[in-house]
């Protein structure tokens, strides 16, 4: 595979891994809550699960900014993204739309939708893709190149959540007047 590719796709996987890892350790009441909110775990799990899952969502997103560990934490980060899907899908089967996600703590409203299993399938398949062997060694247009990339992949993907948010206010507003 390409560098310039694995690069931005590990770029763009560390990025979101140490920015949503930051955002639940400022508010780690809030990220317990949400947690609890999937009833996937048991009442004994939580506390455990509410604190160290930020922290692994931070390690990983520093180790993907690194060569040498790269491929492992890609592979961790595919696993996470796809666990974090299932729990959203099993939600949504059971018909639980009104919760918080635990993306934004309920700042969004709306809660749970079908694109965002789909979405962090998406974030699956980015984190698989940092994973693939390199081709070649990396040069220096390459990691601009990458930064640049995953610029545009983090533009695209704060593009559809304002999309997705806009249009659940818009729907929100039509059904209250």
């Amino acid at each position: 595979m390409d560098p310039l590719l694995l690069l931005a796709a590990g770029f763009f996987c560390a990025g979101l891994l140490l920015g949503a890892g930051w955002h639940k350790l400022r508010a780690p009441a809030a990220f317990r809550r949400a947690l609890a909110g999937y009833e996937l775990l048991p009442a004994f799990g939580l506390p455990v699960a509410a604190r160290l899952l930020p922290l692994l969502e931070i390690a990983l997103g520093a180790a993907l900014l690194f060569p040498a560990t790269r491929p492992t934490a890609a592979a961790l980060a595919c696993a996470l993204f796809l666990l974090y899907a299932l729990a959203m899908g099993v939600n949504l089967l059971r018909g639980r739309r009104g919760m918080d996600c635990g993306c934004s703590f309920g700042a969004r409203a709306g809660g749970l939708t079908a694109f965002m299993p789909l979405r962090n399938l998406l974030f699956a398949l980015t984190a698989a893709l940092a994973a693939a062997p390199q081709l070649r060694a990396p040069q220096l247009a390459d990691y601009t190149g990458a930064a640049c990339a995953a610029a545009a992949f983090w533009l695209i993907a704060l593009a559809a959540e304002t999309a997705q948010a806009t249009a659940l206010q818009m729907r929100g507003g039509a059904e209250a007047g």
